[in-house]
């Protein structure tokens, strides 16, 4: 049995004779188990009691049709002119019992209705809230936030390229946070903030080790080509690579070899000579 059909049944499982020993058991014993139907049974057993509790009101005397004809013969006869009010009799004994156990009634039900809504009912799912997303260049949100390490490239990449640090964008692919001015990289036209989203043709996934090694495997590359997203639109970047040649200094300018001899000195001039 469930909760529904319980509740249907607890005013009627109350009073004996109303339904089958059966069914009262079941209700009774579900109540036993279920929290919430518990605090509900509870509160009608309350209010039956106090409805049992409430004594019979007498009928007046000549019956309730003379006591309303009695109360509109007074409104009838009372004076037209604005008169002093004068002050209610006091309410009868019946009457008052009457507003108690209205008054009992409503709190009860009050009472077990803030019970069951505030602390025994089931809680609802929680809203899903989707993550905040990171901006692409272009301002436009790239979707929920998955949280994915920076990717620090090595030394090799930063003097060979000029790159320092890739942050992902995840469904974009990997932001540009620094690039060293005079190098290859700054020299092609990358700058922060750029998205990469390939070098040559291998898409970069977003593992930050994965990325690291596929752009290790191209530094021995005389170029690299990257597609970069800026402004929402997609171009390609070749970045010329010069072996030698320092991130930070002009691409194409390579430093001179050493011939591997040394530069002859000559003796010192003995003391008193000209060189």
């Amino acid at each position: 049995m469930d909760c529904a059909r319980v509740r249907k049944l607890m005013p009627l499982a109350l009073r004996p004779g109303d339904v089958r020993d059966a069914t009262r058991e079941a209700v009774l014993l579900h109540a036993g188990v279920c929290p919430a139907c518990r605090v509900e049974l509870e509160a009608y057993r309350r209010s039956a009691e106090a409805l049992d509790s409430v004594r019979e009101v007498p009928e007046p005397p000549g019956g309730w049709d003379a006591l309303w004809a009695g109360i509109a013969e007074r409104l009838s006869a009372a004076p037209t002119a604005v008169s002093r009010p004068r002050q209610a009799p006091r309410a009868a004994g019946w009457s008052r019992r009457l507003l108690r156990t209205a008054a009992t009634l409503l709190l009860a039900f009050t009472a077990g209705f803030a019970a069951y809504h505030l602390v025994l009912r089931p809680d609802r799912p929680a809203s899903r809230v989707p993550a905040g997303g990171l901006k692409s260049p272009d301002g436009v949100y790239a979707g929920p936030v998955t949280p994915v390490a920076s990717a620090t490239l090595p030394p090799a990449c930063r003097e060979r390229v000029g790159l320092v640090e890739l942050l992902p964008q995840p469904g974009m692919g990997w932001q540009v946070r620094q690039v060293q001015p005079g190098s290859p990289a700054f020299l092609s036209g990358l700058r922060p903030d750029d998205v990469l989203k390939a070098v040559d043709d291998d898409i970069l996934p977003l593992s930050p080790e994965a990325v690291k090694a596929i752009v290790q495997r191209k530094l021995d590359q005389p170029e690299i080509r990257v597609r970069v997203l800026r402004g929402g639109s997609e171009k390609e970047v070749v970045i010329k690579l010069h072996a030698g040649s320092p991130a930070g200094a002009p691409a194409g300018l390579i430093p001179e070899k050493s011939t591997g001899r040394e530069s002859e000195k000559s003796p010192d001039p003995a003391p008193g000579t000209k060189p």
